[in-house]
């Protein structure tokens, strides 16, 4: 469901620059919170709302977004707080801002991630076994490798990154030893989180699908991976029916194999 659709979500958007009046939505605000940011007297400065409802940002996006989530952090409504800046894009893709990570669910910002799907020569896939103080989905199954796309960064810059914090991939030797990598196209999920208040996850998930030769095993290096599992297809099916896995690496893992089948 597209997130413009979302009966009873408030659009927050930032004035455009061809026309103050021109106003260009970059997310959404669940009723209760649009509510209080409206009365919200530290951030008459920051908000307005126009005749539509909308709540507009005021000045420099980067600014009034940073304002917006300092307020949503002191008043128990932000996520998990990672001091992480990710890039905040208008309708046609363009980015128009940053915003801290721990905010982008309560505002209803897109974002965008990479997971790495890893398929042994035989067919078994790799996988992990999310930490238990993790935020979202603690505990739960998931893809090989994933994070999210920070500001300034490009899908490939990630996965380079999170391949070796997540499971000891040195990715440009790991890619010079034959393990093909394949760039399985984008999976986009939008649905409701517990992350802040009346949060909602938009997100353009980057599905990269890769060889993993006999000989490697995943190493975890950042302390946020509680296992690995190396699972059959039919394994894999069947935990994931059962709910074992996050939305996103169901998602991520349909997609790839099912490219793999069709090449």
């Amino acid at each position: 469901m597209n997130v413009n659709e979302r009966a009873a979500r408030i659009p927050l958007c930032i004035a455009l620059r061809v026309r103050q009046s021109d106003c260009g939505q970059i997310g959404s605000i669940g009723p209760a919170l649009a509510d209080a940011l409206r009365t919200a007297v530290d951030l008459r400065n920051t908000l307005a709302t126009n005749s539509l409802g909308e709540i507009t940002l005021l000045g420099d996006p980067t600014q009034a977004l940073a304002q917006l989530a300092d307020w949503l952090r002191v008043h128990k409504h932000a996520g998990a707080w990672r001091n992480e800046q990710l890039a905040v894009r208008d309708a046609q893709g363009r980015q128009v801002a940053t915003v801290e990570r721990g905010a982008t669910r309560p505002l209803g910002i897109k974002t965008q991630s990479v997971h790495l799907v890893g398929v042994t020569p035989t067919g078994n896939i790799w996988v992990q076994q999310r930490s238990l103080s993790k935020a979202d989905d603690p505990g739960l199954w998931d893809t090989l490798v994933g994070g999210m796309i920070g500001a300034g960064e490009t899908w490939q810059s990630t996965l380079q990154r999170e391949a070796w914090e997540e499971a000891g991939l040195d990715w440009m030797q790991f890619t010079s030893q034959g393990n093909a990598v394949q760039d399985c196209g984008i999976v986009t999920v939008c649905c409701d989180v517990s992350t802040g208040t009346e949060g909602l996850m938009v997100e353009e998930i980057r599905a990269v699908r890769c060889l993993i030769q006999d000989e490697v095993v995943p190493q975890n290096q950042d302390g946020e991976v509680v296992a690995f599992a190396c699972l059959t297809p039919a394994q894999l099916a069947s935990q994931i029916d059962v709910g074992k896995f996050t939305l996103v690496a169901s998602l991520v893992i349909a997609r790839c194999m099912e490219q793999r089948t069709t090449k």
